[in-house]
């Protein structure tokens, strides 16, 4: 019985509220407020300043470091020698060296990177003149070789260019001849030099002399090729009328004019025709007679020599009136232009 009455008790939630007090309990570092990440950030920069710093000092006495191991070796270099002002000099290099080893790792073992620049600075001031001395002196050789040689060519190559160009003013030819021997001798006299020289003397050209010598030789030759063939003269194109008019000038240039207003004298085939007088002509209709011949009448002329005569004189006086203006060329037609001509 005791069963059944507990599945008919029905039973009512009742809420309790209860009150909890949240407390924070991080794992770790705690966050930072404002001016502890303002103090942080601070010394994050210092620390990288720090570093580059400790870099820069450190590249500097490895630069030091090196210029007086390099030296040392220099100055050991019997070569060197004879580069030196004096032999004292290589002495007073070496002890230079010897005191600058002893502040290294003595007093400058903390020096700082601008103390250790100023050392620097005073060997390669010390050095650096003798070293630069020997090096060009020894690249001399070498460049007077190449100079010589490439003068020797560009003045093959000016003889080759010059065969095909008969046009070249003589004058341009003859400029760039004088400044080949120029270029030549100046490069024989510093060779004479650097053999007189004494190694510790400075030399009174340099290296850059002697490719100034080659440029100006190239130059020339460059702007030589540049020269282009001048044009001919271009011809005088003539009017029909004017090279009618030229030819009947010429032709009375080289011979009298047959017909003229004085008396002359002209053969045909052997016979003597004498006195043509201009004035009893007619261009139109001219007619060969004994009067106007300068024969007696009645004379026996044959009839071909008449027939050359008239057409002779006719021609002549046409070309006459030609030069004297009274008949345009420009009108006559293409026959007789061809007779005239002929």
């Amino acid at each position: 019985d005791s069963d059944d009455d507990d599945e008919n008790v029905k039973y009512k939630t009742v809420t309790h509220p209860f009150s909890l007090k949240a407390i924070d309990k991080l794992e770790g570092p705690q966050p930072m407020n404002s001016a502890q990440k303002s103090k942080a950030r601070k010394r994050i920069i210092d620390l990288e300043k720090q570093d580059k710093e400790h870099e820069k000092r450190k590249k500097a006495r490895n630069e030091y470091e090196n210029a007086l191991y390099s030296t040392r070796s220099f100055l050991d270099d019997e070569e060197t020698v004879k580069y030196l002002k004096s032999p004292d000099d290589k002495t007073k290099l070496l002890l230079l060296i010897d005191e600058e080893e002893r502040w290294l790792y003595g007093e400058g073992a903390n020096a700082q990177t601008d103390a250790l620049k100023n050392r620097i600075k005073v060997i390669e001031k010390k050095i650096s003149p003798i070293q630069k001395r020997k090096e060009a002196r020894q690249k001399i050789p070498d460049s007077l070789s190449q100079a010589k040689k490439s003068l020797s060519e560009n003045e093959d190559a000016f003889n080759k260019y010059i065969k095909s160009k008969d046009w070249l003013e003589e004058s341009e030819l003859d400029k760039h001849r004088a400044l080949l021997k120029e270029k030549k001798d100046s490069l024989e006299k510093k060779e004479t030099d650097f053999t007189n020289y004494a190694l510790n003397a400075k030399l009174p050209f340099t290296d850059k002399d002697i490719q100034d010598d080659v440029k100006a030789v190239a130059d020339n030759l460059k702007a030589l090729k540049k020269i282009k063939k001048p044009k001919p003269p271009q011809k005088e194109v003539k009017s029909k009328g004017d090279l009618v008019k030229e030819q009947t000038e010429e032709e009375l240039k080289a011979k009298k004019p047959i017909i003229t207003d004085a008396t002359d004298n002209v053969k045909f085939e052997n016979v003597n025709v004498e006195n043509i007088k201009s004035e009893k002509l007619n261009v139109e209709s001219i007619d060969v007679t004994d009067e106007n011949m300068g024969l007696k009448p009645g004379s026996k002329i044959p009839e071909n020599l008449r027939e050359q005569a008239q057409k002779l004189l006719k021609k002549q006086k046409l070309k006459n009136d030609i030069v004297s203006g009274k008949v345009d060329p420009e009108k006559l037609s293409a026959e007789e232009l061809a007779d005239i001509m002929s």
